[in-house]
C-alpha cells in the first residue's frame, strides 16, 4: 500500500499493492481519516489498483468504507487501474456500479 502518495489540485492518490488478507485490514483502515480531510479546496480520493494483486473482501469492504466515509463529508472517490478480473470480480458481487471508475488518474481528477 502507498497512500495517500500524492495529494494535489485536492486530489488524494492512494496505489494498493500486492495482496493484503485478513490482517491488511487495519493497515488500510488507518488511512481513511488523511482521506475524509475536510480541508478547504479537498475533492476527494483516487484509489489506484493497478499493482493490487487481489480484489478480496478485504479491500473491498475497505473501499466501501472509504466511500462511505468520504460521501458523508461530500467528498469524491474514484477508482483507476481497474483490471478486467476486478471489475468482474465487482460485477459478481453486484458493486460495478458503485463506484465511479476511470482508467488512470489524470483522467479520473479532470473527470
Amino acid at each position: 500500500m502507498t497512500g495517500p502518495s500524492r495529494i494535489d489540485d485536492g486530489w488524494a492518490v492512494v496505489g494498493l499493492v500486492g495482496l493484503y488478507g485478513d490482517s491488511g485490514w487495519q493497515r488500510l483502515d488507518a488511512l481513511i481519516p488523511s482521506l475524509a480531510d475536510d480541508g478547504p479546496g479537498w475533492i476527494g480520493t483516487i484509489i489506484d489498483l493497478t499493482a493490487l494483486t487481489l480484489l478480496d473482501p478485504v479491500v473491498i469492504s475497505w473501499i466501501l468504507h472509504a466511500k462511505v466515509q468520504l460521501d458523508s463529508r461530500g467528498r469524491k472517490l474514484r477508482l483507476v487501474g481497474v483490471s478486467p478480473q476486478h471489475l468482474s470480480i465487482l460485477e459478481l458481487r453486484g458493486l460495478a456500479d458503485t463506484f465511479t471508475i476511470f482508467p488512470d488518474v489524470d483522467s479520473a481528477r479532470s473527470g
